[in-house]
Order: C-alpha cells, then structure tokens, then sequence
C-alpha cells in the first residue's frame, strides 16, 4: 500500500511540474521554471518593432506581446505613446503568471516623411522594472519624385484631435525658446541644431531675405514638403503673428552664437 502511495506522489509531483512547464512554455520564449512566490515580471517578446517603408498619409498597425514570466499577475496601469499620432490599445490589463497580452499600435503617418521613431511606456507593478519602453520605428516615403509638392489628405492634421495634444496644446502660452522648445523641437532638436529636420541655424539672420523666407515658411508652411504645415493663425495654424516673431528673434539669437561657434552639437552653449 506504502509503494502505490509512494508512485501516486511521485506521479502527481511530475505531473504538477509538467503543468507549470507547459503553463511557461509561452510562444517566442524557451520554457522557464519560475517560483510561485517570485515576484510579477514584465518581458515583451520584442521591445523594438521595425515598420521598414511605410507610406505617407496612411496609418500602419503592429502589435507588441507582453508577458508575464513572474510567479504574480502582472498588473499593467497605464500605457503611454510619446505622440498623439501613436494610438495604442492594450487587449488586457491583468496577466496571470506565463500568460501574455497584446498591445495594439496604430501609427498615423499623415504629413510624415523620412525617419520615424515613436516611444511607448508601459507602466506596471512589475517592481525591478516598473517602466518598460516599447519603440515603434519606420522610414515614410512619398511616391512623389523630383521636387514637385507632395499633395496631403489634410495639410492642418497636426492641429487636430490627438496630435494637438503635441504640436498645439504644449506650446499654448509660450513665447521664444519654450514655444520652439514645445512646437518645433520634436522635428528641429531643442535648439534649432537639426534632428529629423534640417538645422534651422546655419543661416544667416543678418541677411533680410533669408529672414523673410522663414517668416514664410513658418506662416505658410514649406512649399516642398508637408512635414513643415502652416503654423500661421491665417493659414489655419496655432500661433498669432507676436508668437512667430518670437520664434525668429529665437533663432536670430541662437544663430549668431551658432556662427561664432559659441554652441555644442545640442545647440547649448559651450561649457
């Protein structure tokens, strides 16, 4: 009777390890034996999702898969995109040890050309990583060729709905460099040095057309592009004519430190 007692436990303790084995042998991962005690543990498959060519104008979707390899649920409290033109959506918020959940990613490439790169923070109870980044990255392309005006569905897109939030809402009130800090740094760095688009200070603001042409193209918005729109109260943009005067003394002023060769590759003056 003792033997038959001592199989049946031996037959039930490998059948409970299997059962967790299987429970951990989640798709994408190897099998992980993990301690019912052990505390929630985030772990996406990928933290980085390449688009590769994306076009322009349209909205592209990827999905991220989160895990949780902890012996706890895995509570996720809240998700963040770095812009209003990332919209996520998290399938389930609660995930029970060796489970997963999908986190849903659209990403509107509306006035968008050449690099992308967007940031999304998933905030959980995971307490060794509370903060996981996700990237979502992509080249947007036109098939437009040569010089010739890109056309858009909607050249004001940036002012509205989600991605005000970011290209409107952050800069009310602001004049100078807290206004290009807020409006224009995302595309242009944090003081005019270039980022994904050009360097803003390379010309010469003692010369009076080329001052006139940014008044241009920051009222106007570029004629070559749709990545630069109007940002002119007239034209359907944000800002009234004082603030777009206070951009241009801004980068008058760092432009001329620029040329004296006063500013690192930050656009911060040198230490």
């Amino acid at each position: 009777m003792k033997k038959v007692q001592w199989v049946l436990f031996l037959l039930l303790s490998v059948l409970g390890v299997y059962a967790i084995y299987v429970g951990l042998t989640t798709p994408g991962l190897k099998p992980v034996v993990i301690s019912v005690y052990a505390p929630p543990i985030i772990q996406p498959i990928e933290t980085t999702h390449d688009l590769g060519v994306i076009p322009t104008d349209n909205q592209v979707s990827s999905t991220f898969k989160i895990y949780n390899m902890g012996g706890k649920p895995l509570v996720i409290d809240d998700v963040k995109a770095s812009c209003g033109c990332t919209v996520v959506n998290l399938v389930k918020d609660i995930i029970a040890p060796g489970d997963f959940t999908e986190l849903k990613v659209a990403l509107d490439t509306s006035i968008k050309l050449g690099r992308v790169e967007k940031k999304i923070l998933v905030y959980s109870n995971d307490p060794k990583q509370p903060v996981q980044a996700l990237f979502l990255i992509g080249t947007v392309i036109s098939n437009m060729k040569g010089h010739e005006k890109i056309p858009v569905k909607d050249p004001l897109v940036l002012f509205k709905g989600t991605c005000a939030e970011c290209h409107v809402e952050k800069g009310r009130g602001k004049t100078g460099q807290l206004l290009f800090q807020a409006d224009c740094a995302m595309c242009h760095g944090q003081n005019g040095q270039g980022g994904v688009a050009i360097n803003l200070l390379q010309g010469h603001f003692d010369d009076s057309d080329h001052v006139a042409y940014v008044r241009q193209v920051l009222a106007e918005g570029s004629p070559n592009t749709p990545t630069m729109p109007p940002f002119s109260q007239s034209h359907g943009g944000p800002l009234n004519q004082a603030e777009m005067d206070s951009l241009v003394n801004f980068l008058r002023y760092q432009s001329s430190l620029y040329h004296q060769g006063l500013l690192d590759k930050n656009g911060e003056l040198k230490q």
